[in-house]
Parts: structure tokens; sequence; C-alpha cells
């Protein structure tokens, strides 16, 4: 644990840290990513050598900074699709309605096959990306859905979202758009599972 030890010692891990990337930190630098470390807040701190330090979920790590993946995947239905860019891989099938369409994994969600247009894509979030949340009468923004999970901005301008169009279905792992919700006539369901890679 970092935060136990002396700010003396936490400063020379970092210095010792981004020498390893061949990065001479100034003193700003290094002060900055132990407040981050201190407030115990996810943050981004930019670096010399295009590099960026990262402080979150008790981690510090330092790495080159790049850009968001651009791009937009078209899902095998039925089939398993893997994303390397992204780091994640989604599989979507079709399958009688089960008895709970709540599952217990936040990596799997139903929704209505009468609702959903094919062919599903998935790609990283955008700032302007909206949904519906179930039970909720008004759209919120994606990033701000992230945010209140605790994900950091670095993590959100690279979270996957599964879209029809320009409408998100799902912003994987966290929340379905309750636009596309199974009806309870409904004998069958789309049923979309995703996982890191």
């Amino acid at each position: 644990k970092m935060q136990a030890l002396p700010k003396s010692v936490q400063a020379l891990l970092v210095r010792a840290l981004a020498k390893q990337f061949g990065i001479t930190l100034y003193r700003r630098h290094v002060e900055a990513i132990l407040r981050g470390v201190e407030s115990k807040k996810a943050g981004e701190y930019h670096l010399p050598r295009n590099r960026v330090a990262r402080v979150g979920g008790g981690c510090l790590v330092i790495e080159e900074r790049k850009p968001p993946p651009a791009g937009c995947w078209t899902l095998n239905f039925p089939g398993e699709t893997i994303i390397p860019e992204l780091g994640w891989g989604i599989a979507v099938t079709k399958k009688s309605s089960p008895p709970s369409l709540e599952s217990p994994d936040p990596c799997q969600i139903y929704v209505s096959p009468r609702k959903i247009q094919f062919p599903l894509c998935v790609r990283a979030a955008a700032k302007d990306d909206s949904l519906l949340p179930f039970g909720e009468g008004k759209k919120k923004r994606v990033w701000e859905v992230l945010a209140r999970q605790g994900i950091p901005r670095w993590e959100r301008e690279r979270w996957p979202v599964v879209v029809e169009g320009n409408s998100v279905v799902w912003v994987v792992g966290v929340r379905p758009n309750g636009e596309y919700s199974v009806e309870e006539d409904e004998k069958e369901v789309i049923s979309l599972r995703a996982w890191r890679i």
C-alpha cells in the first residue's frame, strides 16, 4: 500500500516507475500524482514523452497515451465477437424467455427481438450518447452513467456500448436501455453476454 509509506518514499517510487519508461518527472508531476493517490479518486496526469499516469482503484499505471479506438464492430448473430481494440468479447443469441428477465450477472442482458433491428454493432462510448434507463422517464448521458459507476474518465472513452444504428442498446456491463426491454408476453429474447479479454 503506497499510501502507508512516507511521502518521500512515495515520491521515489513514482520517479522510479517513470524512469522505467525513460521519463524524468518534474516536481509538479510527482506532486500531482501523489495528491491523486492520497485523494483515492481516479485521475489522469499527462506526463512528458506522450505518457500518462493513471491513478484509480488502488493502482498507479504509467503508459503511453493512446487515442480512443475508432470504429464500429458488427456483432455476429448468432455467435461471438471478440474486439481486441476495446478489450471485450460479446456473444449474441436468441433463446427462450428465461423465468427472470433480470440477470444476476451485469455482463448479461435480455432485449426484445421485436424492438431490435440487426445488425448490432459495438463501439467506444461517445460523449453525446444517451439512453433511457429502465423505469425512468428521462434519458441520461452514457458518460454520466459511467461516472456514477465510478468508471474513470480514461476508461469511459474506451468503454464499449452496443448500438443499433445511432441508438445505444446497452452500456456493456453497466446498464441496458429500457427502450429495448422485453415484454411479458414474449416467448423469446435476444441474449447479450459480454466478458473482458
